[in-house]
């Protein structure tokens, strides 16, 4: 099979991913029971669409069960307020779920509903007041921004003050869509509470599974009669909002006679298409109403029990991708396995015949390969793009040959520019916008500093066997051969790197290029002030005559005192530089191992404004740190 018949085949399945169904697991919402009237109990209940036109009710007291009258609510006279979540959290992809299943809410409803939309960031702003016009609803709703902080308890409070005076027979209802917990309120949790069941008849909140979820908070909001839903993407929410919908026109008032003579609770319940939905209530009977009812033997109920609030949940896939979606995954993935197909092709694929000078004198011609497809397309890409700057060409091939890399500069900028793409998508999928942005910079400057650090171990090498070839340099002399035939004994009986730059040496002088100027090329290519002076003197003896030989023997000499002090200075200062290297390393280490383990705590530093400043100070005092340290241990001769 080829490989190109692989990718396609990887491509296909990729695309063939399914897409994330949602199903809804619905549940009964029952707001509190009102004994005003005892012994006749009266409660409001909503149900999910599917309850048809005349659900059947049930009520159950302890093991007696009690068929209710039924009274339908009007849909005509009804308030509801829509308060979406706005915050920095909330931008990009869910912000903009979240204004198309607001306009698909909307449109369920019935067309005399006035409707309210709330946007709360660091503090709630009022889009539009009560109104019926779908028109102005929908342009208050596109209006919506994301940014700043999350002030939801302020919100609620804001929502209640929109329902003014209103008619007795008029139906109001809350709806909350959250991502994450309060950040900035000056309300409580409580306040905010007390104040949605004293305002509305029924409060719903959407709950947008995320990093900073807080389900606790809405489960108090929603206390006072409604449900809380979760959508696990911004796809999601579509489906939860209509169930909204349908929970706030399909309510029911229930009235029946009870035998409860003191606090108790009831469990209130009616079969739909797909099952039987039960919510559980508590009575709280006054005792002064209960003198007047029938007289009869007062009986010890059980302390009530505050049961949760009713929850819609959207089941998820067995493999739940998280909050990116499958439709990110999904490109995720191609745009991954493109990267590093590319990455794979340059690396390991056929390459255009190249020739090696310097390993051509010694036999070791590489095989012949040529670049095909899209890593040819790439590279050819990268190499346009570098010929606009003659000198970044020049400065990058430079960097090439001092690490010992026979790449052209295009090849490599090829490899970085498919690294960039990989770590960027890891980037996004860990850590948000942000690290869409850092990770492929990172994965830039971490080339060039590999780079850098394959050429200051060349040069160390180089250095350090610069005193035995001087003295090999200068032993041939002696014995009779020329600066040509000495530099060509260097060639064949050093090791690398110092084989490698005198063969290619010898090899441009056979070609006609001048002793000193291949000598000042070798010079610049290894950037070592050491091996300046070795060319300089040369350079001098062929111009000015004189012993060579001599001269190299004062200059190894001085090479290897310099050598003895610089690794006298390294020996004692190894533990304190391994200390820096462990110190530096650790943070970064605790950040990803905290990541995973407890991601909660750590995106603070990422999703508050407080904590990126934290992570800026972090890291630029830890650069601080490092330049310092290099400094100490750093000789200047």
């Amino acid at each position: 099979m080829t490989r190109r018949a692989l990718l396609a085949g990887l491509l296909v399945a990729v695309l063939l991913l399914p897409a994330g169904a949602v199903s809804a697991q619905e549940s009964l919402d029952a707001g509190e029971v009102d004994s005003a009237d005892f012994p006749t109990l009266e409660v409001v209940a909503s149900t999910p669409g599917n309850a048809g036109e005349s659900p059947d009710f049930t009520v159950t007291e302890g093991d007696e069960e009690i068929t209710p009258t039924v009274e339908a609510l009007s849909a005509g006279s009804l308030d509801v307020v829509l308060a979406i979540d706005t915050s920095g959290s909330m931008s990009g992809a869910a912000l903009v779920g979240a204004k198309t299943a607001a306009n698909e809410f909307i449109s369920l409803l019935p067309t005399q509903a006035r409707v309210a939309v709330i946007g709360f960031g660091a503090s709630p702003t009022v889009a539009t007041g009560l109104v019926a016009d779908r028109a102005v609803v929908e342009d208050a709703i596109a209006g919506l921004t994301a940014g700043g902080e999350t002030a939801l308890y302020d919100a609620v409070v804001a929502s209640a003050l929109q329902l003014g005076s209103q008619s007795p027979d008029t139906r109001t209802a809350l709806v909350v869509l959250s991502d994450g917990g309060d950040t900035v309120s000056g309300a409580s949790l409580d306040g905010a509470a007390d104040i949605a069941a004293a305002g509305f008849d029924v409060v719903h909140a959407v709950s947008l599974v995320s990093a900073e979820q807080d389900r606790s908070s809405l489960d108090r909001i929603v206390s006072g009669g409604g449900s809380v839903a979760e959508a696990v993407d911004p796809v999601a929410l579509s489906a939860v909002f209509g169930d909204v919908a349908d929970r706030i026109v399909n309510q029911y008032r229930l009235r029946w006679e009870t035998s409860l003579e003191a606090d108790g609770s009831v469990d209130i319940r009616f079969a739909g298409t797909d099952g039987t939905y039960v919510a559980t209530r508590s009575v709280d009977i006054d005792e002064t109403v209960v003198t007047l009812a029938p007289a009869s033997e007062p009986s010890v109920a059980p302390p009530p029990t505050a049961p949760p609030a009713p929850a819609i949940t959207v089941p998820i896939a067995a493999e739940n991708p998280g909050t990116l979606g499958w439709w990110v995954l999904g490109f995720g993935m191609i745009f991954l396995a493109v990267s590093l197909f590319i990455a794979g092709l340059v690396l390991f694929g056929p390459r255009q015949k190249t020739r090696n000078l310097a390993k051509e004198f010694r036999q070791r011609m590489p095989r012949g390969r040529e670049l095909t497809g899209a890593s040819r397309r790439l590279v050819v890409a990268v190499e346009n793009f570098l010929r606009r700057d003659p000198d970044r060409q020049a400065g990058l091939a430079l960097r090439l040959e001092r690490a010992g890399l026979d790449w052209t500069p295009a090849e490599f900028g090829a490899v970085v520019v498919a690294g960039a793409a990989i770590l960027a998508l890891l980037g996004f999928a860990f850590f948000g916008f942000l690290g869409f942005l850092i990770a492929p910079a990172i994965g830039v400057l971490g080339s060039l500093a590999v780079l850098d650090s394959r050429a200051q171990k060349r040069k160390r090498m180089f250095t350090s066997q610069l005193d035995a070839t001087l003295q090999l340099i200068a032993g041939s002399l002696r014995s009779g051969f020329g600066v040509v035939q000495a530099l060509d004994t260097v060639a064949q009986e050093t090791e690398w790197p110092t084989e490698e730059e005198f063969t290619r040496v010898l090899g441009e002088v056979r070609l006609g290029r001048d002793m000193g100027d291949a000598l000042h090329a070798s010079a610049v290519r290894v950037d070592s002030e050491d091996y300046y002076w070795v060319v300089q003197a040369i350079e001098i003896s062929r111009e000015v005559g004189g012993n060579l030989a001599e001269v190299l023997d004062n200059v190894s000499g001085t090479i290897r005192q310099r050598n003895t002090l610089r690794r006298q200075v390294q020996a004692l200062s190894a533990e304190g530089r391994m200390s820096a290297i462990i110190l530096f390393a650790l943070p970064f280490v605790m950040l990803a191992w905290m990541r995973f383990s407890n991601p909660d705590y750590v995106n603070l530093l990422f999703d508050r404004t407080g904590g990126q400043i934290s992570l800026v100070v972090a890291v630029g005092l830890m650069a601080i740190g490092a330049f310092w340290m290099r400094k100490i241990v750093q000789i200047k001769f």
